[in-house]
């Protein structure tokens, strides 16, 4: 028989939940979410908690339990929250107790006669030793799981191993001071938190592990003690919710695999960025210092990351991975300009940016202090050049040529072939970037050993750049070049 149901015939404290809190709602007023935090405790009085009267009350706004030389408990006893089962949840109440230790039951059962209200199963513990205060003790169940500073995990053969450190050694709890306590259960993860810091973080895959249960709160039989709550606070969760619960509370515990995988992950994309002569060596040595920090257990878990190498692309190849399995359009001049006549209005400024990247554009040119520097800078280009110019040298490239940047082939009198843009020339040694979406791809050559110079008439930036973009996507680009990068832009205004 259900604890509600028996407690009609006890002589003891009953409950009935307020109707405001959880039941009808007054009028006007909006029914909480599930998902939010709500109260359990109306700071008045016990409706809504079960247990023996003459422990438990209310003074000055918070529950409190009592015992005393001349009323002790024989034995561990709890008053026991009315609203049901708990299961994957956060629990948040502020706290003090003095004389004994105390504690929060959740996911735990009632056994034995149900006026001694005794409790079974999972407490996040109230102690006076610093070593215990929020751990986790399974109350007349498996002892202690897991104290505090420690990250736990029960293997299905029920064995606990401690796997890590959680929480700050230096923080100093006071027992008779308000701390405010918070537990968060997801599935097989339970989290113990004082005062915003974890004290545990357990890991039960335990055959007996409980994921669902009641919620109670306990006075310590032996030595006289009090213990207030108030300020009790729950909240259920369920799918997003509770990962993000989780998570919350544990992204300042340290790294993890996933973090790690992630952090190495970057590493393989920064092998296609591009920046100094020293860039590519300054990347390596970060990433050698990162696998030098790890322990051997986390390099066995991250072998699989760490072997893989870096695929090196040039901006070309990537621009082609961004529009894989777009067909080609061969957009005229004449049908692009008109466009910008009419249409360059209510334009899309991030997807102007987008397709400024995703053409390529920035391996080459510098836009607002970002991008390379082999071609000519962009930054003010909306004001130097129509919308139709533009567009005229995007879609033939090699009709007008700035001296600067223009191509040259030489051939040296070994019969080496070499073919880029002159970056540096000095008495003795000319420089040449051979492909101008990596600055560091650069070949000297000495000037007594050319046989011929050619200066090329083909622009070493490429045709058909707008072949794989859409009518807009070529719109947003060239609103985004005229705006000099401004979001603010009359092109963008809606």
């Amino acid at each position: 028989m259900k604890l509600l149901s028996t407690l009609m015939l006890l002589p003891v404290l009953t409950a009935t939940v307020n109707a405001q809190e959880f039941g009808e709602q007054p009028a006007g007023a909006r029914i909480p979410d599930k998902l939010e935090f709500q109260s359990i405790f109306n700071g008045k009085d016990l409706s809504g908690w079960a247990g023996k009267t003459e422990f438990w009350s209310v003074k000055d706004g918070a529950i409190f339990g009592q015992t005393t030389k001349d009323k002790p408990t024989q034995s561990n006893t709890f008053l026991v929250w009315q609203g049901g089962d708990v299961a994957d949840f956060e629990f948040k109440a502020k706290v003090r107790f003095a004389g004994n230790n105390s504690g929060v039951q959740y996911r735990s059962e009632l056994f034995g006669n149900p006026e001694d209200f005794a409790v079974k199963g999972y407490q996040a513990d109230l102690h006076p030793k610093p070593e215990y205060f929020g751990m986790l003790y399974a109350e007349k169940w498996r002892g202690i799981v897991a104290r505090r500073f420690q990250r736990v995990v029960v293997g299905a053969d029920g064995k606990p191993k401690v796997v890590g450190e959680v929480g700050n050694k230096d923080q100093k709890l006071v027992d008779t001071e308000w701390n405010e306590l918070t537990i968060i259960a997801v599935g097989n993860r339970q989290i113990h938190q004082v005062n915003g810091v974890t004290t545990m973080d357990l890991t039960d895959n335990h055959p007996e592990a409980k994921r669902k249960g009641i919620l109670a709160l306990q006075l310590h039989r032996g030595k006289p003690m009090t213990v207030e709550f108030k300020d009790i606070r729950l909240r259920h969760l369920k799918g997003e919710d509770a990962k993000a619960a989780i998570n919350a509370v544990t992204k300042k515990a340290g790294w993890t695999d996933e973090l790690h995988t992630a952090y190495f992950e970057w590493f393989l994309k920064a092998a296609n960025y591009r920046g100094g002569a020293s860039f590519a060596k300054f990347i390596q040595f970060i990433r050698d210092d990162a696998v030098a920090s790890l322990s051997e257990t986390q390099k066995k878990s991250l072998k699989e990351i760490l072997a893989k190498k870096p695929v090196q692309k040039s901006a070309l190849e990537n621009l082609g991975a961004i529009f894989a399995g777009r067909s080609e359009t061969k957009w005229t001049l004449d049908e692009l300009s008109q466009a910008t006549r009419t249409n360059l209005k209510q334009r899309d400024f991030r997807n102007g940016r987008k397709m400024f990247a995703a053409g390529g554009c920035f391996a080459c040119h510098r836009f607002r202090n970002q991008g390379g520097m082999t071609g000519p800078d962009l930054t003010t280009a909306g004001r130097r050049y129509s919308a139709h110019d533009l567009l005229d040298q995007v879609i033939h490239p090699s009709k007008v040529i700035n001296d600067q940047f223009s191509a040259v082939s030489v051939i040296t009198e070994d019969g080496l072939a070499h073919t880029g843009v002159v970056v540096n020339l000095s008495s003795d040694r000319l420089t040449l970037n051979t492909d101008l979406s990596d600055p560091n791809k650069r070949v000297n050559i000495d000037r007594n050993t050319i046989e011929e110079l050619i200066v090329s008439k083909t622009s070493p930036m490429p045709t058909g750049l707008f072949n794989r973009m859409t009518k807009d996507e070529i719109l947003d680009l060239i609103a985004y070049l005229i705006s000099g990068g401004d979001p603010k832009y009359e092109y963008f205004r809606k």
